[in-house]
């Protein structure tokens, strides 16, 4: 686990250094697919890790239930419960494609 925080930590200080003057969004684009797939790598390892030798067990019927009324009493006084969730993203997946944009001088 100790790995998995500071390849985020070192994510985190490339995000902060390459959108310095810049804007949030570009920050973060600064930050490469193998840095964040290496972080999931990281994160997988260690959860695997934390269960080696120990046999799993199933979940009892009691755990569950506490589980889900706790769950109940955390909703019910949450400050956000009067918010309506709603799907981000494509309101109409599997729409054709009607345009794509490039720049003008790009022919390959």
């Amino acid at each position: 686990m100790r790995q998995a925080l500071a390849l985020l930590a070192r994510i985190s200080q490339r995000s902060a250094t390459a959108g310095a003057g810049r804007g949030a969004s570009t920050a973060f684009r600064s930050v490469g697919l193998l840095d964040v797939l290496a972080l999931v790598a990281a994160i997988a390892v260690t959860a695997g890790a934390s269960h080696a030798g120990a046999p799993l067990q199933a979940t009892t019927a009691e755990a569950r239930l506490l589980s889900w009324e706790h769950h109940q009493r955390l909703e019910a006084g949450s400050p956000f419960k009067s918010l309506e969730w709603r799907a981000v993203g494509p309101k109409q997946a599997g729409a054709r494609v009607e345009a794509i944009a490039v720049p003008a001088d790009d022919h390959d």
